[in-house]
C-alpha cells in the first residue's frame, strides 16, 4: 500500500479536522492543561459547541439532569471524552466529494455508527474507563474506502464490480486490485490527524489484530464489533459478508459463544442512541 500512501501525500483537498480538534489534541497532551482552557477553546466554535451539547444531552449519555454549557460538559465527562465528542462530530463534514460515489454513503455512515456503538459495547463489557475511544475508533476503523472511492477512483471502482459480480468479500476484493487493505490508509489518514497511536495501530490491524503491535485486544474488539455490525444488517452498503472470527480473537477480549446475542442486542440499542453524531450533523 506503499504507493498510494505516497499518492495520498500529493492530495492538496486531503480530508483534513476542524483546527479546534487540532488545537484539543495539542492542550490534551499537556498535563497542565485547564478545564476552563478547553472550554474556551471548544466555545470558539459555535458549530462544534452546538453539536456537542445536543450529543452530551441524548441518550447516549443519558444524564439526569441537563448539561447546558460547554464548561460543564468538560467537568462531568472529562477531557478526552470530549475531545472523543468533538473528533465523532467532526468526521462526517470531513468528507465530502461534488462526484457521485461509488457506494451508497448513507448506509455507510449507518454502519460506522453500528461498528461504533458495538464497540462502545464491548469496551463497556470488558470494564474499560472510557468507552469513547473505542466507539470512535469503530466508527473510523473503514475510512479507507472513502479514501479509496474519492482519490483512487479506477482502482476502486473495480472493488466495487467484484463485490457485486463475484460476491467477493471486499478484504478479498481489496487485495486483488491493491495489493492490501484500505484499513491501511485509513490508519495512515489517522496518523496525519494526529489521533492517538493505539487507535491507529487498532485500525491499521483490525482484520488482523493479534498481529497489533500496540494493543491487540483493541484490535480484536474493532473486529468483533465490525462482525456484530454486519450480523445486525445496520446500514447496508455492498459487502454483506461477515468477517472470519477466530477463538484467538474471542478468547482476547473474553467473549464466549453464548454471550453474542446479548451484545447482538445491546447494541441494536446503544446504535439508537448513537445516531445523534449523524443527526447532530
Amino acid at each position: 500500500m506503499e504507493k498510494y500512501k505516497k499518492l495520498l501525500d500529493q492530495v492538496r483537498d486531503l480530508p483534513t479536522l476542524p483546527e479546534v480538534v487540532k488545537k484539543l489534541n495539542s492542550m490534551l497532551s499537556n498535563p497542565k492543561t485547564t478545564a476552563k482552557e478547553v472550554t474556551q477553546v471548544i466555545s470558539k466554535d459555535p458549530s462544534i459547541t452546538t453539536k456537542l451539547l445536543r450529543i452530551v444531552n441524548s441518550s447516549f449519555y443519558s444524564f439526569t439532569n441537563p448539561v447546558n454549557k460547554i464548561s460543564m460538559a468538560v467537568i462531568v465527562l472529562g477531557f478526552n471524552s470530549i475531545k472523543s465528542i468533538v473528533l465523532g462530530t467532526s468526521v462526517f463534514g470531513a468528507f465530502k466529494s461534488g462526484r457521485k460515489p461509488s457506494f451508497d454513503y448513507q448506509g455507510f455512515w449507518l454502519h460506522a455508527v453500528c461498528v461504533g456503538a458495538a464497540a462502545r459495547i464491548i469496551a463497556k463489557r470488558l470494564g474499560k474507563k472510557e468507552t469513547e475511544p473505542y466507539f470512535i475508533a469503530g466508527l473510523v476503523s473503514e475510512l479507507g474506502l472513502v479514501l479509496g472511492d474519492q482519490y483512487f477512483q479506477e482502482e476502486f471502482s473495480k472493488v466495487v464490480e467484484n463485490v457485486r459480480t463475484k460476491k467477493s468479500s471486499i478484504l478479498v476484493a481489496e487485495k486483488e486490485v491493491f495489493g492490501g487493505h484500505l484499513n491501511d490508509l485509513a490508519a495512515y489518514l489517522l496518523e496525519k490527524w494526529e489521533l492517538s497511536s493505539n487507535i491507529v495501530d487498532a485500525v491499521r490491524h483490525k482484520y488482523d489484530p493479534l498481529s497489533a503491535k500496540e494493543d491487540p485486544e483493541f484490535a480484536s474488539m474493532l473486529l468483533t464489533a465490525e462482525c456484530i455490525a454486519r450480523t445486525l444488517y445496520i446500514g447496508e452498503w455492498g459487502d454483506k459478508t461477515i468477517p472470519d472470527l477466530s477463538q484467538s480473537v474471542i478468547d482476547k477480549i473474553q467473549v464466549k459463544s453464548e454471550d453474542f446475542r446479548d451484545l447482538l442486542d445491546k447494541t441494536s440499542v446503544e446504535f439508537e442512541k448513537a445516531k445523534v453524531f449523524i443527526e447532530a450533523n
